[in-house]
């Protein structure tokens, strides 16, 4: 069963919400966002009728935001012995492969910036530019590789 679901827990509601504000403003679907604020203040598995109703959306949504979810990692399908529904939990390193999508996009960023700052022509205000805007860049990479690594602690 879930672990929080009335007036009470106004501060944890929030949460769930300001996460789903939060992958919405970076072009990811809100549910989504909600159900995976939403499962990291579960410490048992969450059933799709469970999140549905948490949540105040219907199954058909969630179960479409969930199996999207499931194959991005960040949440694992999980079952109980004698039940055929399928449950989910928030997988233990979500915050690792979140951070290793977002290092994805700063790398493809960096190597526009460098494609752009190699072009002929260019004036060299606009290459020098390009070029400390992608040395930012490297050091952003390099930092979040190490923590997607485990170096730091």
């Amino acid at each position: 069963m879930t672990d929080f679901v009335d007036e009470a827990s106004a501060p944890l509601t929030e949460y769930v919400e300001r996460i789903g504000l939060i992958w919405e403003s970076q072009g990811l679907p809100r549910i989504a966002g909600r159900v995976v604020g939403y499962l990291t203040l579960q410490s048992e598995p969450v059933s799709l009728d469970e999140l549905a109703s948490a949540l105040g959306v219907s199954k058909a949504s969630v179960s479409s935001d969930a199996r999207y979810l499931a194959r991005l990692g960040y949440i694992n399908l999980t079952t109980r012995r004698g039940d055929r529904r399928d449950y989910y939990v928030i997988a233990p390193d979500m915050p690792a492969r979140l951070t290793a999508a977002k290092l994805g996009e700063i790398e493809r960023l960096h190597e526009a910036l460098t494609t752009a700052s190699q072009s002929p022509g260019m004036p060299e205000a606009v290459r020098t530019r390009l070029r400390e805007f992608g040395q930012f860049q490297l050091s952003v990479i390099d930092s979040l590789r190490a923590l997607v690594e485990g170096r730091t602690r």
